[in-house]
């Protein structure tokens, strides 16, 4: 368990570098734009991550934004930054909401551990 911390604590930390070296967008609405071009399944699925995040259902967000990078070769490199910094301000959000012991955050992290490790 140690060990998936130490990973997930690495990911986070690497989401924000990378975040700060691409210039992360502050938020996920300001960047709704970039999606007019996107099929509506990719629309469809960035409006569910994006409301799930905004309500720090951290799962579902989560999930939503795996969904989407899943699909990256439908992409354009502008959506693909754009999930890409969404996912890592979720994640570096519930890390730290974790870690300050709230309830929510932890399920949450403990679920999305359980669903990597499978």
């Amino acid at each position: 368990m140690k060990t998936l911390n130490k990973h997930l604590s690495r990911l986070v930390v690497c989401c924000l570098a990378a975040s700060l070296l691409t210039g992360c967008a502050k938020g996920t609405g300001g960047v709704a734009y970039i999606f007019d071009g996107a099929s509506p399944e990719i629309k469809a699925a960035w409006s569910k991550a994006t409301a799930a995040d905004l309500a720090n259902e951290f799962v579902t967000a989560a999930n939503g934004y795996q969904l989407i990078l899943s699909q990256a070769d439908k992409l354009s490199v502008e959506q693909c930054q754009s999930v890409t910094d969404a996912r890592c301000q979720l994640f570096s959000r519930l890390n730290i909401a974790a870690k300050k012991g709230e309830p929510g955050a932890v399920k949450a992290l403990d679920t999305l551990r359980r669903s990597v490790a499978h």
